[in-house]
């Protein structure tokens, strides 16, 4: 009786959706490595990029991952507890306007490491850092609605979203790298962002009746997310040694 209860039970189910999502999610992240190794290798243009790439995955630890999840998440799952209609229009518009101030902030950090880096390819890795920008930004803005989707307990879509979103990166990672490099690297991360935010959070977006909810950068708590990504930028910065 206990175990019948127990298969049939929602939490369950989205405990296997998570668990077999991020096997999954592994996998893709392995064909990726293969795909780049096989374009790349120890290619100059390409251990540039890495460099450059390094600095932007530093600001993505304080964009994304567990530690905004644990900034926000019990916020979120408070509200939806309730079972009121909640309105998400403050949510959306300081998600926007932070977006836009994540990307200017990455450029001055990233910019004036590309003249250290590859002083003869300046356009080159100038036009990547911009498009790293984008992947940054970007990212921020998926974690503030991957987070919202976990506070709804729609794990099952939370597992699927990601899962597609990688899917779609890797698949079109050779293609992209075959015709247009390390420049392609990029673009597909940016395809595979464009179709999570158009597919899974449009309809997010148009929740605007009910209780409106109050959020601002006094919700992010800067002190969680730095501890919880201490190890992670010690890791980071060790590259630049």
């Amino acid at each position: 009786m206990l175990k019948s209860s127990i298969i049939k039970s929602k939490s369950f189910f989205d405990f296997l959706y998570m668990f077999f999502a991020n096997i999954i999610k592994k996998g893709f992240g392995f064909f990726r490595e293969i795909i780049l190794a096989f374009f790349f290798g120890s290619s100059m243009i390409y251990a540039n990029f890495l460099l450059l790439k390094t600095a932007a995955d530093l600001f993505s630890q304080f964009t994304q991952g567990s530690a905004l999840q644990a900034s926000l998440l019990a916020k979120f799952s408070a509200l939806y507890s309730k079972g009121k209609e909640v309105s998400l229009s403050n949510v959306v518009s300081f998600s926007k306007e932070i977006t836009w101030k994540i990307f200017f902030v990455s450029q001055l950090i990233q910019i004036p490491l590309v003249f250290f880096i590859s002083p003869n390819n300046i356009l080159l890795f100038i036009f990547i850092s911009i498009l790293l920008g984008v992947v940054i930004s970007s990212n921020f803005f998926s974690s503030i609605f991957l987070i919202i989707i976990q506070a709804k307990g729609n794990f099952k879509q939370f597992s699927i979203s990601t899962t597609v979103d990688l899917f779609i990166s890797t698949v079109l990672l050779y293609p992209l790298s075959l015709f247009f490099g390390v420049i392609g690297v990029v673009i597909s991360r940016i395809i595979g962002l464009t179709y999570l935010i158009y597919n899974y959070f449009v309809p997010i977006f148009k929740e605007t009746k009910g209780q409106e909810v109050s959020f601002g950068m006094k919700d992010i708590n800067l002190s969680i997310m730095l501890l919880g990504n201490f190890a992670n930028i010690i890791m980071f910065i060790s590259r630049f040694v």
